[in-house]
């Protein structure tokens, strides 16, 4: 009889199975399956019904979770609870449709690992004994983690109840004002925890301005030229903003200031919400994963391929692909599929969430310590119509025109924007001959 029970739970181990596999697999008979099953009925979680039913066994040491979701007006409800079942894969039976089994942690969920500059900020002060590198956690401790210690996730998803327990009983976050940025960033930099684990690698942090729910990035000091050139990233980010959201894209609020030879960029939170409301977030690198697939192409590519499975409408299709041919005409480099978003509703196609870090990056600092000098633009032209770098065109001309008429960035950075508009000049003629 030992044989058997050693075989069944090896067999379980795999992954679900119905009793009739469990029988034909173990060599043991149905009623044996049966009594075997209900001696062990707390280790296991039955999955579909009659003779449908499957068989999963939990895995050791990994507790069931509730998930609250936090609703734009600020009230909570419960969304699903997760299990997780040999040998990796977990089980989520939601509160408003059919549950599902996924492979591996769900893919609405891929986005809360901490990442980026905050993220290895909140993964190293982890007190659960976990590795100080969050890219080594498996599913099981991520979930631990997000559990018992994150206090500030992004998008509005709480997982387990002491995160839910955190988010009632928390104080309302400290307001701060724009002379308190300074210290707060020295703390960052520091690597003490300032928040969220928004990602991103450009130094940042989380705050409560003037009573609005913010994310700031800040430039080095202004005594070095690193800090010269990142200050004018900063304040090119700004613009693009505000000159995408004159064209008709969604953009949050952003402003930017010097204070104290550093320069600080303070762009309203989109998955936070007046009254303690919440959104969803969901970045185009994890629907890409769940849906399509294919990582590694450009933005245009990717929408067309979530429009034809309906996970976006044509019109959000053309908005990814308009913001897209404005970046590789604004020498922003950095389009990967981690800085593009879109807003989780539940049920529909996916929107995009407010435009973010549209940053001209091929003329930033590189980690060596170099500073560009000089950019030659190649825009992929064949990836885009015509319709759609005429939309772009204007905007990035705008942006490159009003970059070198300002003081507000450096002599070096305003020679550099008056030589993208000379280069954008004749790209309006080839634009034109575009299909």
């Amino acid at each position: 009889m030992k044989s058997h029970t050693d075989a069944i739970l090896r067999f379980l181990r795999r992954g679900p199975a119905s009793g009739s596999a469990i029988s034909r697999e173990c060599g043991v008979s149905q009623p044996t399956v049966s009594r075997f099953l209900k001696q062990i009925e707390d280790r296991l979680l039955a999955i579909g019904n009659g003779r449908s039913r499957q068989y999963a066994l939990k895995r050791a040491g990994a507790d069931e979770l509730p998930i609250y979701r936090v609703l734009e007006d600020g009230r909570a409800e419960k969304f699903a609870t997760i299990t997780a079942i040999e040998p990796a894969a977990f089980w989520v039976n939601y509160t408003y449709r059919e549950a599902e089994f996924f492979e591996g942690l769900p893919w609405w969920m891929q986005d809360m690992r901490p990442r980026g500059f905050l993220g290895r900020i909140n993964a190293r002060h982890n007190t659960l004994g976990l590795h100080p590198d969050a890219s080594y956690w498996s599913d099981d401790s991520l979930l631990e983690w997000l559990n018992r210690e994150n206090s500030d996730p992004i998008g509005n998803l709480l997982i387990g109840r002491e995160s839910y327990q955190r988010w009632l009983t928390a104080p309302s976050s400290t307001n701060v004002s724009w002379a308190q940025l300074p210290a707060m960033a020295k703390s960052a930099l520091a690597g003490e925890s300032v928040g969220s684990s928004a990602a991103g690698e450009q130094p940042k942090l989380t705050a409560r301005l003037d009573g609005v729910e913010t994310l700031v990035k800040f430039s080095p000091m202004l005594d070095q030229a690193a800090g010269v050139r990142w200050a004018d990233g900063l304040y090119a980010e700004h613009l693009a903003l505000k000159l995408l959201s004159e064209a008709h894209f969604d953009c949050s609020d952003s402003d930017t200031r010097i204070i104290e030879a550093q320069r600080f960029l303070v762009v309203k939170r989109f998955d936070r919400l007046p009254e303690g409301g919440r959104r969803g977030i969901i970045s185009l690198e994890s629907v890409l994963a769940q849906f399509v697939g294919n990582l590694d192409r450009p933005w245009p590519e990717s929408a067309k391929s979530l429009a034809s499975k309906q996970r976006i409408l044509p019109e959000t299709a053309s908005m990814m692909t308009r913001l897209w041919c404005f970046g590789q005409l604004t020498a922003n480099t950095d389009m990967h599929n981690g800085n593009l978003s879109f807003v989780l509703t539940g049920s529909g196609p996916l929107s995009m969430a407010p435009v973010y870090d549209m940053m001209p990056m091929a003329l930033m600092p590189r980690p060596s310590g170099h500073i560009p000098e000089h950019f030659n633009l190649n825009p992929q032209w064949a990836f885009a119509t015509r319709q759609d770098w005429q939309a772009a065109y204007p905007v990035a001309m705008q942006f490159w025109q009003q970059l070198a008429g300002t003081e507000e960035v450096s002599a070096e950075f305003r020679t550099l924007a008056d030589g993208f508009v000379v280069a954008l000049v004749p790209m309006e003629r080839m634009i034109s001959a575009l299909a």
